[in-house]
């Protein structure tokens, strides 16, 4: 939707704060390991939707699997781990740990935003039909995919009631 991009950017926007709301409900009620995991999967379904609707040109499947990504992460995956911080560790290094993992995360956003075109193009093809255009542009969603489902399961299995 060309020229609508600021109106969409406040839209995903608006849909993380308010998907932040419901965690606060949530994570008594559901406790942080079920609202975790059901975060993280459905994190991976949405990857592998926005998978398939990319290569398959799908444009209605890959705005809703982007959409369902930014509410399932912020309902889940987003808020907890600094809920965590706090019950795991004591409270003289609270601070420090959740500076620590902020680092992490930042330094973790940087490569993953340096590395993300280049090995999006690696992973697909020039599509000589449409100009500038790229056959396989999901793939690297399906990589992303792979990679979240091992953590996932890593956590799942680490992380017992």
């Amino acid at each position: 939707m060309p020229g609508a991009e600021g109106y969409i950017s406040l839209g995903i926007a608006v849909l993380n704060a308010i998907m932040t709301f419901p965690a606060v409900y949530l994570i008594e009620r559901l406790g942080r390991r079920t609202l975790l995991l059901g975060s993280m999967l459905a994190v991976e379904i949405s990857l592998i939707a926005l998978a398939f609707g990319l290569n398959g040109g799908v444009i209605a499947l890959s705005t809703v699997a982007i959409l369902a990504f930014v509410g399932s992460f912020a309902i889940g995956l987003g808020p907890v781990p600094f809920v965590l911080i706090g019950e795991l560790v004591p409270f003289y290094a609270a601070s420090a740990t959740s500076s620590l993992a902020l680092s992490v995360n930042w330094i973790t956003n940087f490569v993953v935003g340096v590395g993300f075109l280049p090995l999006r193009d690696w992973l697909s093809s020039e599509d000589p039909s449409k100009p500038g255009g790229r056959k396989g542009e999901g793939q690297i969603f399906f990589l992303f995919a792979g990679a979240f489902a091992v953590t996932a399961l890593l956590f799942a299995k680490e992380y017992k009631k």
